[in-house]
């Protein structure tokens, strides 16, 4: 315990010099790339947020333990305050922003109030730092320098073959236990379904802006792949469903005249990608097509994924928390009951009681916890930032940035479908990515704005430059 506890305070000290030495190198794209890539690791370890036990992943002190990614946010928006302090304006997302997640920390405190249990308050307050800090995190660092690292390559590369190996392995049921001093790992070599999702952001992110450079390098395409097709190795709805919405919004971008003043590829470029992430998804469909009975293979995996009797039970759970969701906003519609409301269902498979916390959909979660006024502050924040995403995507000059924007808000699209499923403002890692996506726009809306002042003020310079004629 000792040599762990050292361990973990030389990493930290040492982190926290190289954040603070990237900050006064006017770096901050150094603390986003370390929080995305500690976000994909613990996602490649780990099926499940549940199964990350206490030590590196998950280190704890005076009885609370914290996850990686509000470590890396607390610790990365401190060193960026003491070298730059605050922030001097906000902008009308940010700050729309502000007031939603200052509402959202309010009802902590009203639920400790109404005797909610601290346990349960502590665990969804931390759902401002995970949205709030990684959208602080990301919307200060200047658009350009998101798109012009490269580390995107690296990312790419290094996780979409990770990914590609354990596809088979999921589909194969293959898992392997790995002892490491301060993380034990059971089931390496299993993608689980937020890890999926996690897989289809980063590769959405780093697919549409490599398709929107000159000459788009065919390796990092090609390694997006995996990451994308990571949903067909698990038979999981929310995935499927994150998935089919982050690639309905980009069909539909393909569409407009945008998209061809992009130069991003044509119609019959991106159905031979398609093809390439059909033909992965495939292999989910191939475990089964030796079996005698087997049926349509297409089919079996709809089977699976809809219409199985563990899928139609989980369904019918759902649908009884909702019922319970809906009782307990009646109760209290405009200001909600608090974070850490406690209620009890009765499970479909078993019929026994239940003691939940969220009600595995986004709109419910934000209702029962912080009513009305909850639901209508994170909904008018979210729609000024697509907003200013599809901006900077119809107006940006540089293209990789306006195809950056148009990412982001296809893979918030896929977030927030999926929240319409499952808790995702409890999960730390699914909440942060919301987060990263939602600064990923700021910040190219913003960098539009910049490029369009500094036209201005060329211009201006230009004409007071001009002699004036006699």
């Amino acid at each position: 315990m000792i040599l762990l506890l050292g361990t973990a305070l030389f990493i930290g000290v040492f982190a926290c010099r190289a954040l603070i030495r990237a900050e006064r190198e006017d770096r901050p794209e150094v603390a986003v790339g370390a929080l995305v890539v500690a976000i994909l690791v613990e996602a490649v370890l780990y099926q499940s947020e549940h199964l990350v036990p206490r030590g590196i992943f998950r280190p704890a002190f005076a009885g609370q333990s914290f996850r990686l990614p509000e470590i890396v946010i607390g610790a990365a928006l401190t060193c960026r305050v003491l070298v730059h302090g605050g922030p001097r304006r906000l902008s009308p997302p940010a700050l729309a922003w502000t007031l939603f997640l200052v509402w959202y920390a309010l009802q902590a405190v009203l639920g400790r109030l109404l005797g909610n249990p601290l346990s349960d308050v502590l665990f969804q307050v931390k759902a401002v730092v995970y949205l709030g800090g990684a959208i602080a995190l990301v919307s200060a660092v200047p658009a350009r320098r998101l798109v012009s690292a490269d580390v995107l390559r690296r990312v790419a590369i290094g996780f979409g073959g990770v990914v590609a190996v354990l596809i088979p392995l999921s589909l194969a049921s293959r898992s392997f236990a790995l002892s490491l001093p301060g993380a034990q790992i059971s089931q390496l070599g299993r993608i689980g379904a937020d890890s999926a999702s996690i897989f289809v952001v980063a590769g959405v992110l780093i697919g549409v802006v490599e398709l929107a450079r000159t000459r788009p390098r065919n390796l990092v395409l090609a390694a997006t792949l995996p990451l994308l097709a990571a949903p067909f190795a698990i038979t999981q709805r929310g995935a499927v469903v994150g998935l089919a919405a982050s690639g309905a919004v980009l069909a539909y971008a393909a569409t407009t005249r945008t998209w061809h003043v992009r130069n991003l590829p044509t119609a019959s470029q991106m159905g031979l990608a398609v093809l390439g992430l059909l033909a992965l998804g495939s292999l989910s469909f191939l475990q089964d097509a030796d079996e005698p009975d087997a049926v349509d293979p297409v089919t079996a995996f709809y089977d699976d994924a809809f219409e199985s009797t563990g899928k139609q039970q989980s369904a019918q759970t759902r649908l009884f928390l909702w019922d319970e969701a809906h009782r307990l906003w009646q109760e209290r519609p405009v200001l909600g009951a608090g974070l850490g409301k406690q209620f009890t269902i009765k499970r479909a498979a078993t019929q026994e009681d239940w003691v939940a916390g969220g009600f595995h959909n986004l709109g419910y979660d934000l209702l029962v916890r912080s009513g009305v006024v909850g639901l209508v502050l994170f909904t008018v924040a979210m729609g000024l930032s697509l907003r200013d995403g599809l901006r900077a995507w119809r107006e940006h000059l540089d293209h990789r940035i306006a195809a950056l924007a148009l990412a982001a808000m296809a893979a918030a699209a896929g977030l927030l479908a999926k929240g319409m499923v499952e808790s995702v403002l409890e999960k730390a890692k699914l909440a942060t990515l919301l987060g990263v996506c939602v600064g990923i726009m700021l910040t190219a809306w913003r960098s539009t704005r910049e490029r369009e002042q500094v036209a201005e003020d060329g211009a201006d310079l230009a004409v007071a430059a001009r002699p004036i004629g006699r």
